[in-house]
């Protein structure tokens, strides 16, 4: 059983999703401060590489996690973000599907932007069919600091793999003698394989990808996930 962290986003990417369904299960990761500027609010290219969509932000608290953080309530961001994924997906093989379950997705009360995009998200990876648990970090205990939240985790969840980048080890930010004290193995992602389908998508939203394929989409991705076990960090 693998855990894995991925930051919230609006539309991310295939490949957010390619590592998402590496993992057994998935914490969203909404404890973390909102970022300006980022993949939070901003949805990765839709349809074309000039298509992107951004949820307006009330900035009243530069501390706000992103599961308290408000979207701006003087605006009509869903129903415009909705008029542009009819406008580019109507014609889409899958368009006729999925564009009437994101009008329900829209239409909801949320009260904050992580509510919205744990929602979303959910949705997201029932349409695709992926059997990865997500399970929300601001509904979780705190911890001080990454490494220690990740042991917690890893505890309460049961989980003794923790799934994460290279960079995460190599940089610092998680301390694998840590996680090896606390009998938790640290594995890496594996990265998305040299596939002319896969990698045509990759950076566009899976969105993109959902339109293009419907169901078969989840079926794509899983089809190329690793079969062997991973190897541990060496040093």
């Amino acid at each position: 059983m693998r855990l894995g962290a991925l930051q919230p986003a609006y539309f991310p990417t295939l490949n957010y999703y390619w590592k998402l369904a590496q993992c057994d299960i998935c914490v969203f990761a909404d404890h973390l401060r909102f970022s300006k500027g980022s993949t939070i609010n901003r949805s990765a290219p839709l349809a074309n590489t000039l298509s992107v969509l951004r949820i307006p932000i009330l900035h009243n608290d530069k501390r706000a996690h992103i599961a308290t953080t408000q979207t701006d309530s003087h605006s009509d961001w869903r129903q415009k973000h909705l008029r542009t994924l009819h406008h580019l997906f109507h014609q889409w093989p899958f368009g006729y599907y999925y564009l009437p379950l994101l009008d329900e997705v829209f239409r909801k009360h949320y009260s904050s932007l992580g509510d919205f995009l744990w929602s979303l998200h959910q949705c997201l990876l029932e349409w695709l069919h992926l059997p990865v648990q997500i399970v929300r970090a601001s509904e979780l205990p705190t911890a001080p600091e990454s490494t220690l939240q990740i042991v917690s985790w890893s505890n309460q969840l049961k989980i003794s793999h923790y799934i994460t980048e290279k960079e995460a080890i190599e940089k610092g930010w998680i301390n694998r003698e840590i996680l090896q004290k606390n009998k938790i193995r640290c594995v890496y992602f594996q990265e998305m394989p040299s596939s002319h389908l896969l990698n045509s998508h990759a950076p566009g939203s899976i969105l993109t990808f959902l339109m293009q394929f419907g169901p078969e989409a989840g079926y794509i991705i899983r089809q190329y996930l690793p079969n062997v076990p991973q190897k541990e960090h060496q040093k």
